[in-house]
C-alpha cells in the first residue's frame, strides 16, 4: 500500500473545515500470495512499480507491507518511509 500524509479536505467554500486527512491509501495492490501450510521459514518476494502522482513529496508519503491470511486476518504490518532521492 502507498499512502499520503497530511491531505487537506474540503473546498473554497467550506475553507473553516478544511482538515487535514492522515494516511490517505494512494495504491494498493498484492505483491504475492503464499498456499495455505507452507513453512513459516518460506522465503517471500515481490517487486512494485508505481507512477507518481502530481504533487507527490517523499516527506509525506510511504509504503505499507501487510501479512494476510486467507480470510484476511491481518498477521503482520510494516512501515517503510521512502529516500528522499525518489
Amino acid at each position: 500500500m502507498t499512502f499520503e500524509d497530511n491531505i487537506v479536505s474540503g473546498g473554497p467554500a467550506r475553507e473553516c473545515q478544511r482538515l487535514p486527512v492522515h494516511h490517505v491509501v494512494r495504491r494498493l495492490e498484492e505483491v504475492a500470495a503464499v498456499r495455505e501450510g507452507a513453512s513459516a521459514r518460506k522465503t517471500v518476494s515481490g517487486t512494485v512499480q508505481f507512477a507518481l502522482w502530481d504533487g507527490f513529496r517523499t516527506a509525506k508519503c510511504g509504503f505499507v507491507l501487510f501479512v494476510q491470511s486467507a480470510t484476511l486476518e491481518v498477521l503482520g504490518v510494516q512501515r517503510f518511509d521512502l529516500p528522499d532521492n525518489v
